[in-house]
């Protein structure tokens, strides 16, 4: 990595680190509770670091290999090979994932069991980022079974959990 690519990557993450932190503690502090956006904004801080820290490692893997001598500006990036047997699964995720999401929006609650179906689906993919990075190749038996049905088990873990961490951060 190049001085420039780390100088760009040092200011994307201070400046959206400085503005988001400084906004969640803005708000926080309107609301009479400067204690609580302090947390909260070293916690943003701490989740920007490990979103840049990913986006860094992923950039690190790509290989980049020159075209042709004629034009040098040119560059090729290969993606890395994951197996085709992590294609049925992703499908039969995204579909039950489709269906839920649709079928909890349209309840009459208030919102509640669809921000929960969202959480559940952001950790699921989360969940299947990191079994792509860790096995894109030979994926076992159990990465395709938590591919194509963790999403299930999640609901249920999230569901039991979503009334306890409201009590616990509040509204």
């Amino acid at each position: 990595m190049t001085a420039i690519q780390k100088t760009t990557l040092a200011t994307s993450f201070v400046l959206t680190s400085g503005i988001g932190c400084a906004f969640v503690y803005l708000y926080w502090s309107a609301e009479g509770a400067a204690t609580i956006g302090v947390g909260r904004a070293v916690a943003f801080v701490a989740i920007m670091a490990c979103v840049h820290a990913i986006g860094y490692l992923l950039y690190q893997q790509q290989s980049q290999v020159a075209t042709s001598p004629e034009s040098e500006s040119s560059i090729q990036i290969s993606m890395p090979k994951v197996a085709d047997s992590y294609r049925e699964p992703i499908k039969v995720a995204v579909v039950q994932q489709i269906i839920f999401l649709v079928l909890t929006a349209l309840l009459l609650d208030g919102g509640q069991t669809f921000r929960a179906c969202c959480i559940t689906a952001i950790v699921h993919w989360v969940c299947i980022a990191m079994i792509l990075v860790r096995r894109p190749i030979h994926p076992t038996r159990i990465d395709i079974l938590l591919i194509k049905y963790g999403f299930l088990p999640l609901a249920f873990v999230v569901g039991r959990m979503a009334p306890f961490i409201h009590n616990l951060i509040g509204n």
